[in-house]
């Protein structure tokens, strides 16, 4: 088999299981949601769930965002670069290790990551998310049915 017939083979049956386009939209679309919410702010949706983790369990290490959010060792420090600049956190050296800083929120940084919160606390809230395999079956929903009213009620947020 050609390269690139083994390429869209696989392409087609991803598309005719049905299940990884449907995650890979849903992902899509919350972050759609986050970004609009975001957005409104003048902040990027990975900007957005830093100030967000910020919010939630205070003053932070810049490893425990690396290990939290997974990312590349550049990205939370561009992160943080562009939030320090826009005055939403300041730095500060860790008084248990002098060699790391501790990220705090500035004022401003608390008003706009208690936005931020409130928006992806409203997401977590909705009935979409908690939709699980089971509960659908349970309800009679078709998994089409369910994919559908999903993507639906995301759109209708964003």
């Amino acid at each position: 088999m050609a390269p690139a017939a083994a390429v869209s083979w696989q392409v087609q049956r991803r598309r005719s299981s049905g299940s990884t386009p449907s995650r890979e939209r849903a992902a899509h679309l919350i972050g759609v949601y986050v970004e609009r919410s975001a957005g409104e702010l003048g902040i990027t949706q990975a900007e957005a769930h830093v100030m967000a983790e910020l919010h939630r369990h205070g003053p932070t290490q810049i490893a425990a965002l690396h290990r939290e959010f997974g990312h590349k060792r550049s990205t939370p420090t561009s992160i943080l670069d562009r939030l320090e600049r826009r005055k939403l956190i300041r730095r500060e050296l860790n008084p248990d290790d002098r060699r790391s800083f501790v990220i705090h929120l500035t004022a401003s940084g608390t008003r706009a990551a208690s936005r931020v919160t409130d928006a992806l606390d409203e997401l977590e809230r909705s009935p979409v998310a908690r939709w699980t395999p089971t509960s659908c079956a349970a309800s009679r929903l078709s998994r089409k049915q369910s994919r559908l009213q999903f993507e639906t009620t995301l759109r209708l947020r964003t």
